[in-house]
């Protein structure tokens, strides 16, 4: 009985299926269209780059023969020009100009065929600095086979050396020199991090750039710190710049060592321009004094910021 009742009642008379033969619509079969794959999104090295986990100086595999990028290895192929340019020597590295990917670059080696923590080290820095007044990094591999590191670093132009030479400072000049330096010790201080090298012949020029807006470089000898107020008793590493707490017998503050140098730095700016005023005399005199009067990064920044508004106590005159 029931098996013959209609799902439901058919209304009017249709040249379909009788009574108790409609069935519910369904989906026709359709062809299936094939997945597009995805296209990966290709982001510059010096703006996304891939981490590094786990660093310590014990462990001489860690990134052997691997790149820090996560790019195709044709992106990151570096070679060495010829005939072989050197672009200058250290106490850890030898720099020879080079290609990376299709860029020109200043290509670091470190000089021992060994494990070298000063070399990882600063590919672990810099691949966390981002900052106009900071050299970018583009590639860090080691050596297939071997432990030797490899740095290729963005192409700069004349060291603060060469640009004195050849350029006689103005006022204006001395201003922008010290305000991209210290822009630059601010960043890094803020991430708590002291270059203890900051100096003349570790301060360069981008070649299209303003000669005097400079960037910092070689962070082979950086140390990461707990805390701003952290002591150490290991030595920078050129004495002409060292500040009299770094000569004394003890420790002394990395990050007032990093203002000392800075303002010894520009000091030779202005002996060699012999330039003056009284402005420029009180800004290097709070960045050379005693290591309790001291300026640190961030206030001496704001000075030039000050003067550049006109601020009548740091006026120019």
């Amino acid at each position: 009985m029931f098996s013959r009742t209609p799902r439901w009642p058919c209304q009017t008379t249709c040249p379909g299926p009788g009574p108790g033969s409609y069935d519910l619509p369904r989906w026709p079969n359709l062809p299936r269209t094939p997945r597009t794959p995805r296209t990966p999104l290709l982001i510059p090295a010096s703006v996304k780059l891939a981490g590094v986990k786990n660093l310590t100086e014990t462990n001489p595999t860690l990134l052997t023969n691997k790149s820090i990028f996560k790019k195709s290895e044709s992106d990151f192929a570096w070679t060495i020009e010829s005939p072989v340019t050197k672009l200058g020597s250290g106490a850890v590295g030898t720099v020879l100009l080079g290609r990376c990917g299709a860029c020109s670059a200043a290509i670091k080696f470190s000089k021992e065929a060994r494990f070298n923590p000063e070399i990882m080290q600063e590919a672990h820095l810099l691949k966390g600095l981002h900052h106009p007044n900071i050299v970018r990094l583009l590639h860090f591999e080691n050596a297939a086979g071997s432990a030797k590191a490899m740095l290729a670093l963005e192409l700069l132009g004349d060291n603060l050396l060469a640009i004195q030479e050849n350029n006689k400072a103005t006022e204006i000049d001395f201003w922008e020199a010290a305000r991209s330096l210290l822009a630059a010790a601010k960043y890094i201080h803020g991430k708590m991090i002291a270059h203890t090298d900051l100096t003349a012949s570790n301060v360069g020029a981008r070649p299209s750039a303003y000669v005097w807006t400079l960037v910092v470089f070689d962070f082979d000898g950086a140390i990461q710190l707990e805390h701003a107020d952290q002591r150490v008793e290991r030595k920078p590493a050129k004495m002409l710049y060292w500040s009299p707490e770094a000569w004394a017998n003890g420790s002394y503050s990395p990050l007032a060592e990093d203002i000392y140098s800075t303002g010894q730095t520009l000091q030779e700016i202005v002996a060699a321009s012999t330039l003056s005023c009284r402005a420029l005399v009180q800004f290097l005199d709070r960045m050379l004094c005693e290591e309790g009067r001291r300026l640190s990064a961030q206030e001496a920044f704001d000075i030039i910021w000050k003067m550049e508004r006109g601020d009548a106590e740091w006026s120019r005159v």
